[in-house]
């Protein structure tokens, strides 16, 4: 069962953010090797690493998602492969390995999130790069926050779209769970509503205990794309680990 099959035709139209594009392209210029990217869905980190020119498996637990990652596509060097992070098994090892879009929060147990550290590490080579981005915990306590709301200018797939989400929280839990409506306002009037998806947040501590139980040595730890030190009570958690 794709559970990300409601969400492909969408996400594209959502999901635009650009700010941690060259991060991820500079980490994939500086490897030598193979690259595995973990969540790549429709290819909006996975394209544009690429163009440098290695290898890169893109792994994605959502057919509909690579679908749409490989129509976009126009280069030879990418290899889609429909697996689940958790439970990590290729017949290959990578030099750098890329976590982006905060997929390793969709481990929710610790045993799943240990599982997700263990199979990184084994396929990576030895002296390879682990780079992932999580959340942290809110820095407010409200367990249902007020819904936002943005507008989406139309293209050639769709009208003007309000986009509109929200969040509950489990803070004993360490759980977000957001949902997610579009309104098509003109044109054709659609409307998306898909099923809430739900993740759990990371504590600098936990990604650090993870990283040194399976071998893995914390490179640097960055609370933005611009490779600014990570501080206490920061959103969001850039880390970055090398094996050793």
């Amino acid at each position: 069962m794709d559970e990300f099959a409601g969400i492909a035709e969408t996400y594209d139209w959502t999901e635009q953010a650009t700010d941690d594009i060259s991060f991820f392209v500079d980490l994939a210029r500086q490897a030598h090797g193979s690259i595995l990217e973990i969540g790549a869905g429709t290819g909006r980190i996975t394209i544009p690493v690429a163009t440098q020119g290695k290898p890169v498996t893109a792994l994605d637990i959502s057919a509909s998602m690579l679908y749409r990652a490989q129509v976009k596509s126009n280069s030879n060097n990418i290899f889609f492969v429909l697996g689940d992070f958790r439970s990590l098994s290729l017949d290959r090892s990578f030099e750098l390995i890329l976590a982006p879009g905060r997929v390793f929060e969709h481990a929710l147990t610790e045993e799943e999130r240990h599982a997700a550290f263990a199979g990184c590490a084994t396929h990576l080579q030895q002296t390879g790069t682990l780079a992932l981005y999580v959340w942290g915990q809110p820095a407010d306590s409200e367990p249902v926050p007020t819904e936002k709301t943005r507008m989406i200018d139309p293209t050639d797939e769709h009208g003007h779209l309000r986009f509109s989400w929200r969040e509950e929280r489990d803070f004993k839990k360490q759980l977000r769970r957001h949902y997610f409506k579009i309104e098509e306002i003109d044109g054709q009037e659609r409307t998306w509503k898909h099923d809430p998806i739900e993740v759990r947040w990371y504590t600098p501590e936990a990604l650090d205990r993870f990283a040194q139980t399976v071998g893995l040595t914390v490179q640097g730890r960055f609370r933005d794309f611009n490779r600014n030190s990570y501080e206490s009570g920061s959103l969001h958690m850039i880390w970055v680990y090398k094996k050793e």
